[in-house]
């Protein structure tokens, strides 16, 4: 069974290659795209393939250099590996092979994302479901995306796209461990369960439930629907304030377990908010929280937990990032905020925002965390807002300073835009 390839699709040379990690007669070919002086690596079996011609022999030195070198030289050095045992043994590279082939032709669907929820691996049953070409890699929001305008894939009841992506991110990824099931066009029904690595890379897999017994999987609808309601912000689609403090709760946890990781806790205020509603009305003012709440979630990592705590106040939780990270982090999405109209009806009215930041301590509980950051928060407000403080060993510092260019989050126009008063 040949092994199953992960195609680089942001490479630039389409190659021949064959597995140099095989049991005697077999052997396969495959074309791949990729950045050239690269070795194409499965990497979920860890299966090497070198660059060949079109007889199948591996390139030597000069070919390599012809298509970047030091391919051949990668490929030989790690058969040269196996062969003298220093990489696994024969029964290692059977199993990982028997695997392969399993893998292939379960009726399970089977995939794996990365940290930046992209699609790295799929077999043929996920991409069957969910309409996904061999070789392409998009992210999980975009085969949703297309899928839901396409009118197949997921069976999408909320009232938009976006508002589903963002309730469905708000918990995606967050936790080691999660199940749910999956309404699919067409009548199939399939069970989740995703299993997500401290690196942040995903296993997604789903079985075919379709014939259990209807009466028991209408319960587990409603226990799904009631959970994600009770985890959910009505509003603006990501975790509400009882979701938000479990993650909290949770990073505490993940503190206490490995305390030489790095995690941020940031409490976010809109400034000026009342004005907002005063001026424009209360409609005026939950559409500028939905917006917001779609710009921060679109602009932080799938690992991060991001939440409303009530009226405009917001909890960002920031995984394995630095005091320094998580500033950086902040200005960028304070500046994207600033940059962009939230409001339709008045797109010369841009906002602000005031931030309070600490990083997570050992022994630390979220009522402790929860504080700094609201005292830091009140700083940020008392200096004159649209900017962030740090409270570090209960000393509060403001921070602020022009973040780094980037110029596809700061689209700005040049003339100045208004503010909101």
């Amino acid at each position: 069974m040949p092994a199953p390839l992960v195609p680089n699709s942001f490479g630039k040379r389409t190659l021949l290659f064959k597995a140099v990690d095989s049991n005697a007669g077999y052997s396969c070919k495959r074309r791949l795209t990729l950045h050239a002086g690269l070795c194409a690596f499965c990497k979920p079996f860890r299966i090497l393939y070198a660059p060949v011609n079109r007889a199948g022999a591996i390139l030597g030195r000069h070919g390599a250099e012809r298509i970047g070198a030091g391919t051949s030289a990668k490929a030989e050095r790690y058969s040269a590996e196996r062969q003298g045992g220093r990489v696994s043994m024969q029964a290692g590279s059977d199993i990982q092979e028997h695997l392969q082939g399993l893998l292939c032709a379960t009726s399970a669907l089977v995939a794996v994302f990365d940290p930046d929820d992209r699609l790295r691996f799929a077999n043929e049953s996920f991409r069957e479901v969910f309409f996904v070409t061999a070789g392409e890699c998009p992210t999980w929001e975009e085969i949703f995306r297309r899928n839901h305008a396409a009118g197949r894939g997921t069976v999408i009841t909320a009232s938009s796209i976006d508002a589903w992506i963002a309730s469905i991110s708000s918990r995606r990824g967050k936790t080691r461990h999660r199940s749910f099931e999956s309404d699919i066009i067409g009548g199939k029904w399939l069970w989740v369960t995703e299993t997500v690595q401290t690196n942040g890379w995903m296993l997604l897999v789903a079985s075919d439930i379709t014939n259990t017994r209807s009466t028991d999987r209408e319960l587990r609808i409603d226990r799904d629907i009631a959970l994600k309601a009770a985890q959910t912000d009505e509003l603006t689609g990501i975790s509400n304030r009882r979701h938000i403090f479990e993650l909290l709760h949770q990073a505490c946890q993940d503190k206490n377990a490995t305390p030489e990781t790095h995690i941020c806790a940031c409490l976010m205020d809109i400034d000026h908010f009342k004005a907002i509603n005063d001026t424009w009305g209360h409609q005026a003012g939950d559409a500028v929280l939905e917006k917001l709440a779609r710009s921060v979630r679109s602009g932080i990592r799938l690992k991060d937990g991001f939440g409303r705590v009530g009226g405009e106040e917001f909890l960002l939780i920031l995984k394995d990032c630095s005091i320094k990270s998580a500033q950086k982090q902040l200005l960028r999405l304070m500046d994207r905020i600033g940059s962009s109209s939230l409001m339709d009806s008045r797109p010369e009215v841009t906002l602000t925002m005031s931030a309070g930041l600490t990083d997570i301590r050992s022994g630390d509980t979220t009522e402790t965390i929860y504080s700094r950051c609201d005292q830091a928060l009140y700083e940020a407000k008392g200096q004159g807002r649209d900017c962030i403080c740090i409270n570090i060993h209960d000393r509060i510092s403001r921070v602020r300073t022009d973040p780094e260019p980037d110029t596809s989050d700061r689209a700005k126009s040049s003339g100045a835009p208004g503010r909101a008063a």
